[in-house]
Parts: C-alpha cells; structure tokens; sequence
C-alpha cells in the first residue's frame, strides 16, 4: 500500500503443521549376515551393519540393502514357525509396495548362525598352510624275510610314544616335535632308529634309506622306500590354495643331499635318521632350505572362529548332568556324580535315558528325560526322576548354568545341567577363547570338578534349549537394537509407526522408544504363533484369554503371555498368515506383516484419523489365509465364529476374519488401552500421536 505519510508492514506470524502424506514405519528386525544383494551385485551392504537406521524407499532398494528374505524349507517346503525366518525383512518388503517410505534397523546377530549344525564353526586355513593327514601315512618301511620284503605295521604319533601303544615290531613316525623322528618298537618300548639301536637292539640289522631296494640284503635287514609309489613311505602332504579353497597335494623331495632350494620345494632330510633318527621336512625360499612347518592330524585345519560367533548344534541325545552323591550310594557324598546317558531298560540312579517313552524296568531315583509331545521337546530338558512307582517331574528343580554350583552348599540329591560343557549341545553357545568350562572326573577314589579342556563355547542362552534358545538371542539382539539405538530417538527422525514383526517380545521396547519420542507413533506388536482364539489349548498352544490376562503368569511378555503394561498408543491384531514370500512361496507370518501395510493403504486414502478397519480402510490384500500353528507345529486355518470374534475384541485384540463377498478383513480397531474411553481406539490414538509431533512442531518457534 503506498499513501502519502503512510508505511504499512505486513509480519507474518502464522503457525502451522507441514502436512505428512507419506505414513512411514519404523522396522526393527534381524537378517544373516553377508547375504547377497537382490541384483547379484555383491554383498547386500545392510547385512554387514548392525544398529544402524537406515531410510528406503522402494522395494528394490530394500533387497539391495538386506537382500531377499530367507524362510527355512525342508524337503522345498516352507517350515512354518522357524526361528530363523526373516519375517521383518519380508513385512517391510511387503509395506514398500504399498508405500514409498520405511525406516530399517538390523539387529547384530547372524541368523545364519543360529541354523543347526553338527559341525562346529571355522575359517578355513591360511593360505599355504602345511597338513598330514595322520591316519593316512604310509610309511614305506619293509623287512627282508629271506624270500620278500614285507611291509611293517606302522603309525604316526604327535605325542612320544608310550609303552602301551602298539606291538613289538611296529615302526612309527614321531611328530611331537619338527623332527618327524623314526622310531621302532622292541622288547616292550620304542627306540629311535639310529644304526646303533638297531644293532643293539636287534643284532646285525641295518636300514637302507633309498628309492630302490638293496641288491643283496640280509635277513632281518629293513629298507625305508624313499618314493610313493609300490607301497614306498607317503606323507599326503597338502598344501591348501584359498583362490578355490582345495587341499593340493605337494612332492616331498627325499634325499641325503638337498635339491635346489626353489621356492615351495619341500624336502625331507634323510641324511640324519642313521645318527638321530631325524628326518625333518624343509622348504625352499628360493635361496636356503626353512623347517617346514606342518600340521599333523586327521581333521584338516581351520583357523578359530572370531570371537562372539555363535553355534547351535541340535543334538539331544546327551548332555551333562550330574547328582550330588549323597543320593547316589557309596561314599561320594558332597561330590557331583555324573548321571550318564544309556539306552538299557533298567537305568541305575546315575543313569539317564533320552527317549520319547519312559524305561520299562526303572531302578529307583533312575532318570528320564521325556521327549514323548511336541512340547517336552520345546522345553527340553524335560527330567524325570523315578520314585515308588511313578515318574516325578523334577525339571524346575535342576540347576542349569556353567558354574560349579559347589556340591557341599546344595542338599542331598540335587541336580546339576553343565550347559557349559562340550557334550552338553542343543542350545546356543558363543564363541569365548577366555572361557573356563568345568567337567567332572574320577581320580580313582574321588569325582573332582576340573577345567574341561579344548572347549571355547560358552552358553548364550540362558537356561534355554532347542527353538528356545534361538529364540532368546535373536530377541536379546533386537531389544538391543532399541535401547542403544540413538538415531532412532533424533528429533528429524519421524516415523508414525512401530513394529517388529514376529516378536511379541519387543513389545515393552517398542513402548519405550515411544514414551522417549514424546509418544508421537503407533506400535503395532504381535500376539504369540501358537494362539488360538479360544477353547482349550493344547501343549505349546496358549488360548486368546489367557494370552492377554497373562492366565500363564510369565515375568515377561512374549510367546506364553502379556506381562506388560498397557497402552493407548499400541494396538495388537491376530491371528497369523499365509503370505506369500519374494519367490512366491507360501510362508507363515504374524499379523503385523498385513496390518502395516493395510494402515499405509488407509492413511493413504483418508486419514490417520480415520478407522483401519471394516470394508472402506480394513481390507487385508496380503494374506491368502489365516490361521495358527497346532501344538505339533502345522498350520492350522481358522474361519472364527462370531463368539470367537466377540472373545478376542472383549480381550482388545483385533480379529482378522474372513468376510462373505469381501475376504479378509480387519473386524475391530482397539488398543490396549486400560480404560474404556475414545483412546481405546486406534483411529483416536493415532490422531493423538500426530497432534502431539504437530504441537511440538508448531510451539518450538515460540520457545525464544
């Protein structure tokens, strides 16, 4: 405005939100590690981070960074309810068709590590390591009869041999030091096989060291065939190439003199067996010979996995456990007595049988370890003990853990799991070289607790076996995830919802980072995989009502309750589903897995505000069916009744049901509010939560 005298000034001073078209979640899960990228590019860089937030925005940057999700088959089928599914992977897949925007954090564990194996986890060797294979040597000596030369019985020691090993007549190899020392036994003990101890031990002998025989030996007189071939000494001596990770097998030059020191040649000095019986291996620089160092064992050589690696061998046909002696008989009370695996009908006190029936003729206090249902081999180890006529349950009563827990301060009969000793698998171990596991031995008069020795796998599971015990340090891991996780609680950081699919577990973690962002998003948690809507639950199954009143009075929330405290700004949904995989498989996943995706589409369409449920906003397009897992862990589809249906909304859980005409549909938008009021909805909660960022917002210009 212009005007004689006059100055207008216009100050705009407006407040408001910056509207948020795009719903963005916020996926906490856990993937192997190292997994390849979806384009066959290299290495899917996400799976070799942990902890750390990433933003993607479509589907093919999703798998580029994390690579495709893995669901464990058998026999080209999925196996519903593994514990190393990837099913956050395949939810936050599964959102970014519907919705451009995610936040992604990766847990630190390698679920690779956490699949069964019998084999215990290595490197390969070195490049250029030396190996002998120990029982396959040949040793190429022969004795002269008069007639023929016959070949001597032989074999190889990495210790020095005792008086109690082999026969009289026997030659061996002694690889307990660099030497390689040739050695024989006679008259009950082994001599090396110099030229004197040969004539002083068995008279006029002599050994020829040559590629060929004598040509006019003596009888009693030995030869040691210097090449392979014909039954002439042979070390197998491999080298190992870690451009194509082969084990190559190398010529061993044997001579008094030495070759040419080329590089990589290796000799065996022959010159020095008539005086000290020494026959060292050597290799070439390319300018001088160098003892050859070697490994001489049957297992080839690996280098030690790093430190933390984790192992999970599923064996369960034995385990360490012991029984304080005054129960056991004899004199070894406030000792630990080992009760011992058999497979006999009629155990003894120190005794166990790992079965799915019990012995018939049991002695008394003998000890089974049931494995007759599903459910016992979930709880493994389920222990028996036998008293009067009866198999008492004892399981609670047994001590589990690595230390000793020192026989003397315990009462008369207890028992004791050593999960930290070797035979004891079927549980997670990790990796410690500094780890000091104990076992139990018999000195002849006494049982001594002692290090167990060679044994670097220390429990990481707790008390936990089997599916649980993978369970337990995958979920650690993601609880982690959240608590340590900064980036995550960044005031630039906004995400209106909250998931990790497939835990219930993380449910008091995901409140958390809620409260610590000014609860400002929406968790959207998961109920137990073996949930049924109601009626009687068999074994592992937990029915609805007694899943959510935490009927089973666990300490935490997870698979067997809802310990936790409720919330208005979380919400849960069931049952489970059948989706399909990135390859088009069907796989089994939690509810969270349809219901992020169904809540983008709304927000899409409407509003935050508005209901995600119902025919308009509660359209659940990425399942094919719903249903639980069975106590025998098979799936099993569900068409809830309408008293069902009543059951779980009165429980404030979210039924996904099956609607004529219109398929699946969410049937109800509850939280888990304590109260019945408006908050109690999600639709309300949600429009709280984004009022609450947007207040924020809008006052943060008017703090100064």
């Amino acid at each position: 405005m212009v005007a004689p005298n006059v100055t207008v000034l216009i100050n705009n001073q407006s407040i408001y939100a910056e509207p948020n078209p795009t719903t963005i979640p916020l996926f906490v899960f856990a993937t192997r590690t190292g997994k390849l990228a979806s384009d066959g590019s290299g290495t899917a860089q996400g799976t070799i981070e942990s902890n750390k937030l990433r933003v993607v925005t479509s589907q093919r940057e999703l798998t580029l960074n994390y690579g495709d999700p893995v669901f464990v088959t058998s026999a080209g089928d999925p196996v519903h309810g593994e514990e190393t599914n990837e099913y956050g992977l395949n939810a936050a897949y599964n959102f970014l068709a519907q919705v451009d925007q995610a936040y992604i954090v990766r847990a630190d564990i390698d679920l690779g590590d956490l699949v069964a194996t019998q084999t215990e986890p290595a490197f390969p060797a070195p490049d250029g390591t030396y190996w002998i294979e120990q029982s396959a040597v040949i040793g190429g000596i022969f004795k002269w009869d008069g007639a023929s030369y016959t070949t001597m019985p032989f074999s190889v020691f990495v210790s020095p041999p005792t008086a109690s090993e082999g026969n009289d007549g026997d030659w061996a190899f002694d690889y307990s030091d660099d030497n390689g020392t040739m050695m024989f036994k006679h008259g009950g003990n082994w001599h090396i096989a110099t030229d004197d101890n040969l004539t002083n031990q068995l008279g006029s002998a002599t050994l020829t060291i040559a590629p060929t025989s004598p040509v006019v030996p003596t009888v009693g007189d030995f030869w040691y065939k210097t090449t392979s071939g014909a039954g002439g000494t042979n070390l197998k001596l491999a080298s190992y190439r870690a451009v194509d990770g082969r084990w190559v097998y190398q010529i061993v030059h044997r001579d008094m003199v030495p070759p040419v020191p080329s590089e990589g040649i290796v000799w065996e000095d022959v010159s020095q067996i008539g005086n000290t019986g020494h026959r060292p291996l050597m290799i070439g620089t390319g300018t001088e010979f160098i003892s050859l160092e070697v490994f001489v064992q049957d297992k080839q050589p690996t280098t030690d996995p790093d430190t933390g690696t984790l192992w999970y061998d599923d064996t369960l046909t034995d385990f360490a456990l012991y029984v304080e002696g005054g129960a056991a008989g004899g004199s070894f009370g406030n000792q630990w007595v080992p009760v011992e695996t058999t497979t006999v009908s009629n155990p003894s006190p120190t005794q166990k049988v790992i079965s799915a029936s019990p012995p018939r003729f049991p002695q008394q206090s003998s000890v089974w370890v049931d494995l007759s249902t599903p459910e016992n081999i979930d709880n493994f180890p389920v222990i028996k003990r036998f008293v009067g006529s009866d198999w008492v349950d004892i399981t609670d009563s047994v001590l589990i853990q690595p230390e000793d827990p020192n026989a003397t301060l315990v009462l008369n009969g207890t028992y004791w799991l050593n999960n930290g000793e070797a035979k004891t698998r079927n549980t997670i171990k990790r990796y410690n070289p500094t780890f000091q596991p104990l076992t139990v031995k018999f000195d002849g008069t006494s049982y001594v607790v002692e290090n167990e020795l060679d044994n670097f796998w220390e429990p990481d599971a707790g008390d936990t076996f089997g599916r649980k015990s993978q369970r337990e340090v995958v979920v650690e891991s993601l609880q982690s995830a959240i608590n340590m996780n900064q980036d995550i609680r960044n005031d630039v950081i906004y995400f209106q919802l909250i998931a990790c699919p497939g835990y219930p577990e993380l449910y008091d973690e995901m409140i958390s980072l809620n409260n610590d962002n000014g609860e400002t998003a929406f968790v959207v948690s998961d109920p137990s995989k073996f949930m049924i809507p109601s009626g009687i639950p068999e074994g592992r199954e937990v029915s609805a009502a007694e899943w959510i009143t935490n009927a089973n009075n666990v300490i935490s929330t997870g698979e067997d309750g809802f310990a936790s405290s409720p919330s208005v700004f979380a919400g849960v949904w069931y049952p489970w589903g059948i989706s399909s995989d990135i390859n088009g498989d069907d796989v089994f996943v939690p509810p969270s897995h349809a219901v992020l995706r169904m809540i983008g589409r709304s927000d899409q369409i409407s509003a935050p505000w508005f209901p995600p449920a119902g025919f308009n906003r509660g359209i659940v397009d990425s399942f094919a069916s719903v249903g639980h897992l069975k106590n025998d862990g098979s799936y099993n589809p569900l068409m809830m009744t309408q008293s069902q249906l009543n059951i779980l909304y009165d429980n404030k859980i979210n039924p996904i049901t099956f609607k004529p005409n219109r398929g699946l549909v969410a049937w109800g938008q509850k939280t888990l509010s304590a109260s019945a009021s408006a908050l109690d909805r999600v639709n309300v909660a949600r429009l709280i939560a984004k009022m609450k960022y947007d207040l924020k917002v809008m006052m943060e210009p008017f703090l100064f």
